[in-house]
Order: C-alpha cells, then structure tokens, then sequence
C-alpha cells in the first residue's frame, strides 16, 4: 500500500526520465505584478475578470499566441473578451487536429484547458504563451493521494512538473526564442520567499526563472510588450 513518507525532491536526471524538456530553446518568464491582479485570490472569479483585459492586451500585440488555462468555464470567457481581435482556435479535449492547423496558420490564438502535455506545435509555430493560473490537478487520482499522504511536496512536485511541461509548449528546440505571461502571482511570490516550491525546479530553470524576474524588474506590463513586440 502506500506510505506517508516524503518524497523525494526531483532531480534534473528525473525530468528527463520523464521526457520533459529541460534545457531547450531561450525563454523569457514574466510575471504579471500589477496590483489589481496581486490583491484577489487566483481561485476567485474577480480574478478571472480582471485578467481578461491584460489577456486581451497580450492577444492585440501578437501575431499567435498559445493561452494555457485552468477551467472551461475560464476559456470560454477569454473567448468571448478576445474574439473580434484575431481566429480562435478552440482544443475541446477530443479535436487534436487543431494543433497542427494552429501551427501553419500566420495568426490566431490557440485555447487549451487544463492540459500541459501533449501539445505538439511544430518549431517557430508560436512564441508568445500566456499562463492564467497554475495548474492545479490533472486527474482525479491526484487529489486522492494528495489527501490519503497529507503531503505538501506531492502537490507542488506535480505544479513544477505542470509548469515545466507548459513552459516547454513554445520552446520545442535549441532554436526557439518565447516569452511566458504568468498572470497568476503564486510562482513569483514563491521565488520571492525563495520557498520550496521554487527549489523543487531543476537548476537550469531556475536561472532562467531567476533571469526573466531579474529583467520583470526593470519592464512593467507595457514596456515587456514593446520588449516583446519582435517575437
């Protein structure tokens, strides 16, 4: 059966066992500090709401970009804030043909719902991706466990696992140049604190992370899209 017992934390050598890109591409990470985004919980509908107008900001400036976000429910509100602005490629969970008719387009916006996996967009197809929240779980199993081991490194294991499979979506080789919007403050305050969660990535994407935050200091929400703007 199971034990409660902590696992272990992942090493570098475990997230390529577990095929999951580690080192590919050159990847800038910005979080979204903004107060109004900062000062409501991410689990709240307020938060939803107010994230939708920097969606839709993002969405203007580029030619493509990839929104990974939680809930359906979520995905049809970002739908409804951005359509008008550009071709909307909705995935339902079943439509997988989509990718690769996202990827030969020259402009739109690709929709994915509680996935981090499995996308597979060919190289140079996107560059801009946007994150509304962290990812929570994928399967029901997870919470299961999570709840029978009352283990806090489970959950967060599978959060960095997530994020990196989500960060790995628009880098697809060394080649590759993207920018990441995080809309959910968690991971930010989370490299702040300098907590568990942000130890638990691999060395090599916390310098990246460490490296995005750096230049996030200096770039405020607009000035990142200026910065941005030739990808």
């Amino acid at each position: 059966g199971l034990r409660n017992r902590k696992l272990k934390i992942i090493s570098e050598n475990d997230f390529r066992a577990l095929g999951i890109e580690i080192n590919i591409g050159k990847q800038l990470i910005f979080p979204l500090r903004e107060t109004d985004l900062c000062e409501v919980s991410p689990l709240s509908n307020k938060f939803i709401d107010i994230s939708l107008n920097y969606i839709r900001q993002i969405v203007s400036k580029f030619k493509k970009t990839l929104i990974l976000c939680w809930q359906k429910k979520e995905k049809e509100k970002i739908i409804d804030k951005i359509k008008g602005l550009t071709k909307v490629f909705d995935f339902n969970g079943r439509n997988e043909v989509i990718f690769e008719k996202f990827s030969k387009a020259d402009q739109g916006v690709l929709l994915v719902a509680n996935r981090y996996f499995g996308l597979d967009l060919s190289e140079n197809s996107c560059d801009i991706c946007i994150i509304t929240r962290l990812p929570s779980y994928l399967k029901p199993f997870d919470n299961i466990l999570l709840n029978y081991k009352k283990d806090e490194y489970y959950h967060k294991q599978l959060l960095v696992r997530r994020l990196i499979q989500a960060f790995g979506r628009v880098n697809r080789s060394e080649n590759d140049i993207s920018c990441i919007y995080i809309l959910d403050p968690k991971l930010f305050n989370s490299f702040s604190n300098q907590d568990n969660l942000f130890r638990l990535f691999p060395s090599i994407y916390q310098k990246r992370i460490e490296f995005s935050f750096e230049i996030s200091d200096k770039l405020n929400f607009e000035k990142s899209l200026r910065a941005n703007s030739g990808l």
